[in-house]
Parts: structure tokens; C-alpha cells; sequence
């Protein structure tokens, strides 16, 4: 099984959407490319760019444990100064979800193709691995799984494909 990954940041396998509506609420796992320190006048790029990846392939029967943080990213204006060819004028800022009706969906496939390299990995000893190099897509349709959950009153929440 192929499990879509989402973001270019850190292997976000799960889409957000929420708080109560059914619209993609911006996250990532890690501050890669974020600019808290812009905001506040110390102009340097943001972040530290992440690898990417484009599939978590997951033997029959395995799992993978992601986790969410609370955090949510919303797109911000560097101040003028702060802006060069380099860095560009804008960047995310982290800031606290907001309590609310939350889902995590993830699209997942049995085969992909078009990876830009193999869309192949070899499945650590948990059976599990991402596979790296970005492109591709999953062949045929793909399966949906989706869990809804109340944060910050539910902070564990499972995610079955089947």
C-alpha cells in the first residue's frame, strides 16, 4: 500500500481539514521554511528547507505513527526590509490550532508510477518506508481513510486504510 504524501515538509502523510468545516487547514510537522524570526525583524531566510518525498509505502499489516502538534501555519508578509531574491516576501508563521472538530485523511493506493527515480524503498523492520525523489502518482483510484476527532479533547486517533 501507497500512502500519498502531502507537504514537502518532513512527510506529512495526513491532510487537515477543520477546525468544523471541510477545507485543508495548512500544517506541516516541523518549522521548515517558517518565518517567526522575520516577523520580528531579524531578517534571515526562513527555515531550513526540507527534503522531499512522494509516497510512504506500507507493507500488508503495518503501521505508521505520525503526530500533529497543535500547530497550524498561516502565510505572512516578511517586513520590506526583510525581503531579497533570496528569500522572497513571504513565508508561514506558526500559530495554535484552534479548538474545534478536526479530520485526518489520507489517500493511499497499491501501486504508483512516474516518480521522478524509483517509486520503489526497501521497508525498515517496523514495514515502512518513504519514498524519496518527489513526483509520481497512484495508479488507478485511490482509497480515502479519514478519522474526525475534538481537539484538544482527543489527541489519539487512528487512521485505518483498508
Amino acid at each position: 500500500m501507497y500512502v500519498q504524501v502531502l507537504s514537502e515538509c518532513d512527510m506529512q502523510v495526513f491532510e487537515l481539514l477543520g477546525p468544523d468545516a471541510d477545507v485543508p487547514t495548512p500544517w506541516q510537522l516541523t518549522d521548515c521554511w517558517t518565518c517567526e524570526g522575520g516577523i520580528n525583524g531579524n531578517c534571515v531566510c526562513p527555515g531550513e528547507p526540507c527534503f522531499y518525498t512522494s509516497f510512504l509505502r506500507l507493507e500488508p499489516g503495518a503501521s505508521y505513527r505520525g503526530a500533529w502538534f497543535g500547530a497550524v501555519y498561516q502565510a505572512h508578509d516578511l517586513p520590506p526590509e526583510c525581503v531579497n531574491g533570496m528569500c522572497g516576501s513571504t513565508c508561514s508563521q506558526r500559530v495554535q490550532a484552534s479548538a474545534g472538530n478536526y479530520t485526518f485523511r489520507v489517500r493511499a493506493g497499491t501501486q504508483v508510477s512516474g516518480c521522478d527515480g524509483s517509486c520503489d524503498c526497501l521497508p525498515n523492520g517496523e514495514g515502512w518506508c518513504f519514498v524519496e525523489g518527489g513526483g509520481g502518482s497512484i495508479d488507478g483510484e485511490p482509497t480515502v481513510a479519514s478519522t474526525s476527532f475534538a481537539y484538544p479533547d482527543q489527541t489519539l486517533v487512528d487512521v485505518p486504510i483498508e
